[in-house]
Formats: structure tokens, C-alpha cells, sequence
């Protein structure tokens, strides 16, 4: 989490493959909204949607690593660990056109141990978690249940895990936002929820 005292909310979102459209309605909405987010991506999105990562960038949201092929970092080598994580960093700054590079890492799954922990730190990558999240990648998953696991949870200082190739997701975003605006809050970066917590 971010600074308990103030009530701004990041949100983030993991992508794994792409729902078609999905990105670019996510998108859209973040504009209509004014509002920036993290997107923590995969090898196969960043391989199959180079145009989509290019736009994500220069629309001022972040862009994470959520390694390679997805795997349980703690059952992991740790030469297996490093390729995961710094083979995508690569493909992300070839694929971006401006050699972007990241700096926030989202374990897949959240799965996480010590070692993996101190591993990702020593590559330079600051692992984030959330406290915010529903079943959205569920086939059981509906859009009125996103939308109120998420609202219902909102509180200060809140990292919001979405899946943006959830089609309820897409669907329940516009209702998020004005929810979390509604509520007094802010939606802010990464870079400002870390800044403002070490800056405590």
C-alpha cells in the first residue's frame, strides 16, 4: 500500500495475452478519466501487441515486468529467475521504440519467497503487490461482481490489481473510476505512491 493517510489509489492492471479490444477500450477510458495506470505485461502480450505497448507509453501510464512465461518465481533457479525477468525487459525496450525501461516487477500469481525477493531487488526491479483484487480472471466473473469487490475495498493508500483481458474488467472500469473519483479519491501513479511513502 501506499501512504495510509491520503486517499489516492493506484491501479494496476496484468497482462498476460490480449482480449481483443481490450486494451484499447481500457485505454480510452483511462483518457476519458484523465487518469494514468500500471501495466504489468507478459512476454506473449508484448510479442503479439508492440503498437498497443508503444500507445501505452506514450499516453504517460507505466509499464511493469510480469516475467517471460508467467512461472512461480520461488520454484525457480536463479538463473531461470534472471532470464524471466530480464529477457521481457529486453523485448520491452526493443519493442517500445525507446528503449523504456522498467523498474516495478509484479511476481505472477504473487507468489513470492525471501530469495526471490532479494533476487528481483539485486536485478534493479521494486516488486509490487496489491491490496485490492477480485476473481475477476474467473469465467465465473461477472461485471456487477467487479464492480463491487472493488469499490467496496477502496481505502487510502490502495494498489488495485485488475486483468485487462477480463472482459468484466472492461465492461466495469468506467463505473470503477467515477466510483473511486466519487469517493474523493485520486488516481495516481507508482512512481507517487513510492515517492510519497518514502518521503514519509
Amino acid at each position: 500500500m501506499g501512504d495510509t493517510s491520503r486517499k489516492y489509489v493506484a491501479v494496476t492492471f496484468d497482462m498476460g495475452y490480449e482480449l481483443e479490444g481490450a486494451t484499447p477500450r481500457i485505454l480510452d477510458i483511462m483518457a476519458k478519466h484523465n487518469a494514468k495506470g500500471t501495466f504489468f505485461l507478459c512476454g506473449h502480450w508484448v510479442k503479439t501487441q508492440p503498437e498497443l505497448l508503444r500507445r501505452l507509453i506514450a499516453e504517460g501510464h507505466t509499464v511493469g515486468n510480469h516475467t517471460w512465461n508467467h512461472p512461480s518465481l520461488p520454484s525457480l533457479t536463479q538463473d531461470k529467475l534472471t532470464r524471466e525477468i530480464m529477457v521481457l525487459n529486453k523485448d520491452i525496450e526493443l519493442a517500445s521504440g525507446c528503449d523504456y525501461k522498467t523498474k516495478y516487477l509484479r511476481p505472477p500469481k504473487g507468489e513470492f519467497s525471501r530469495n526471490s525477493l532479494e533476487a528481483t531487488k539485486n536485478l534493479g526491479f521494486q516488486s509490487v503487490f496489491w491490496s485490492i483484487a477480485t476473481d475477476d480472471w474467473s469465467p465465473l466473473a461477472t461485471t456487477k461482481k467487479v464492480q463491487e469487490d472493488i469499490v467496496k475495498q477502496i481505502h487510502p493508500g490502495a494498489i488495485i490489481l485488475l486483468h485487462g483481458n477480463s472482459k468484466p474488467v472492461v465492461d466495469s472500469l468506467d463505473y470503477i473510476i467515477t466510483s473511486i473519483k466519487e469517493k474523493g479519491y485520486t488516481i495516481v501513479t507508482l512512481d507517487e505512491i513510492q515517492s510519497s511513502t518514502m518521503t514519509e
